[in-house]
This record gives structure tokens, C-alpha cells and sequence, in this order.
């Protein structure tokens, strides 16, 4: 453990953002499963907003939220196209 007040205070920061982050990284692993077995169109939309909200706040990268985003719409597309 730290000895400075300030580096005590950057811990205890850490832990917080990494249990946030953690959560919304669950929550978006959890829709992405919920989109993969239903392949609605809400879910896909969730999908969307989730991922970006992550990007924007960087929880996760840019490049991987433009990767999930695209692998949604490919499983609602697939979905579509063999109902057809």
C-alpha cells in the first residue's frame, strides 16, 4: 500500500473505475449474447448505443466498438435473410 496521501487517494480511484468499468463491460457482453440469440432489432440498437457510450467514455476502443456494432448487424441480417 502507499505511504502518500496522494498516491492512497489514486488507489482508491482505481479501484472505483475498474469495478465501473468492469460493469459496463459485462452489461455489453450480456446484450451481445441476448442480440446473438434473439437477433431483434432492439437488441441490435442497444447493442449499438452501449458500444458507443463505452468508446466515447474510452472503456473500451474505438476499433472494437465499430467491431461489435458490425458483428451485430451481421447476426440481424442473417436473421432476416433466412426468414425469407
Amino acid at each position: 500500500m502507499a505511504n502518500i496521501k496522494a498516491n492512497e487517494k489514486s488507489y482508491r480511484q482505481n479501484l472505483k473505475a475498474n469495478l465501473l468499468t468492469k460493469g459496463f463491460k459485462t452489461s455489453l457482453k450480456n446484450q451481445l449474447k441476448k442480440t446473438k440469440a434473439s437477433k431483434d432489432k432492439k437488441d441490435v440498437e442497444q447493442v449499438y448505443s452501449l458500444a458507443d457510450k463505452l468508446a466515447k467514455n474510452n472503456r473500451i476502443s474505438k476499433n472494437k466498438a465499430r467491431r461489435l456494432k458490425s458483428r451485430a448487424a451481421r447476426w440481424s441480417n442473417s436473421a432476416t435473410a433466412t426468414s425469407h
